[in-house]
């Protein structure tokens, strides 16, 4: 059986030192190759093989059916046609008009009339979904290989569940977004012992283009860097500012650089207060049954016992992750 706590690196923590917490941060966080082996390792080769076997299967149903039967897509393909051909269609013309405007959810609008100048609006549609799909599922990957220092097929876990009913409801610039996210704090932990103004320059870029994809983007981001540097921060109490090899590292206090680390989302305000989105900032509703379903909605898909099933592996590597 293929031992999923040492896949997330938290079994070897709990061997070496009786403060799980503290040995944990201390493995993410560390430059060192991990002392325990994995009772199954696959080599980067073989993920890779994976990986794209899976995203083949994954994009089967999209590319087998130009019109996936999601809530707002044909809506959005509708939009996109005529973004991208109101220039050449006097008829469009008569009827709409292109307004460019400062507003937190368009990277559909600006990818998809650039492929439609290649192909068809459904053929544009497809290849943008198939990117979303690759962009989430590298990102994972590619996240869990820079917190853990070694690659793991345990991120591949995320394949079935990309046909979760967040998908469904064709939310397909706030899906992009959630790729990119993943790819921001890959870049984020992968320049972390870098430069400080290279590492906040990377991440003011991905915080510019995740406002374009959605504003809950940027704050899954922000979220995830949120924890990722409070737990770093904790580290640093625990074990003193020191490297690797026992020097100490050169830079900004420990709180100085917590803070530092919010900056890149600055530009997100006058971003804000330019979008014409902003007189809609106090219309929306807070349900607690709201904040329940949307954890269900990543593990609900089309199927009830697909999504029983699924739930099932997730609870069985959770534990197993716990142990």
């Amino acid at each position: 059986m293929v031992d999923v706590g040492q896949f997330l690196g938290l079994r070897a923590a709990k061997r070496s030192s009786p403060s799980a917490p503290a040995a944990a941060q201390a493995r993410i966080l560390s430059d060192s190759e991990p002392t325990s082996q994995p009772a199954v390792r696959f080599r980067a080769g073989q993920i890779a093989i994976l990986f794209i076997a899976l995203a083949a299967i994954a994009s089967i149903p999209i590319l087998l059916y130009p019109w996936p039967p999601l809530s707002d897509y044909i809506n959005h393909l509708a939009r996109m046609h005529v973004i991208a051909t109101i220039g050449s269609d006097p008829n469009l013309a008569l009827f709409y008009q292109i307004e460019w405007q400062v507003i937190p959810n368009l990277m559909m609008d600006l990818i998809v009339p650039i492929l439609q100048r290649v192909m068809n609006v459904y053929l544009a549609g497809q290849a943008y979904t198939i990117m979303t799909f690759v962009l989430i599922l590298s990102g994972t990957l590619a996240l869990n290989r820079q917190l853990y220092r070694h690659w793991s097929v345990l991120p591949l876990i995320a394949f079935p569940l990309l046909y979760n009913n967040v998908f469904l409801v064709g939310t397909m610039n706030y899906l992009f977004g959630i790729g990119l996210a993943l790819w921001a704090l890959t870049s984020w932990v992968a320049l972390r012992e870098r430069a400080v103004a290279l590492r906040l320059a990377v991440s003011t870029l991905f915080v510019l283009a995740l406002f374009f994809c959605h504003l809950f983007a940027v704050g899954v981001y922000g979220l995830g860097l949120l924890a990722f540097e409070l737990q770093r921060l904790l580290g640093l109490r625990w074990r003193g500012p020191l490297a690797v090899d026992g020097a100490a590292k050169p830079g900004l206090p420990p709180w100085l650089d917590f803070i530092v680390s919010g900056l890149p989302f600055l530009p997100v305000v006058p971003l804000l207060l330019m979008s014409p989105t902003w007189t809609l900032r106090w219309d929306f509703t807070w349900e607690l049954s709201g904040k329940v379903n949307g954890l269900l909605f990543v593990i609900e898909v089309y199927s009830r016992s697909a999504t029983f099933f699924l739930a099932t592996i997730v609870a069985i590597a959770a534990v197993f992750a716990a142990r």
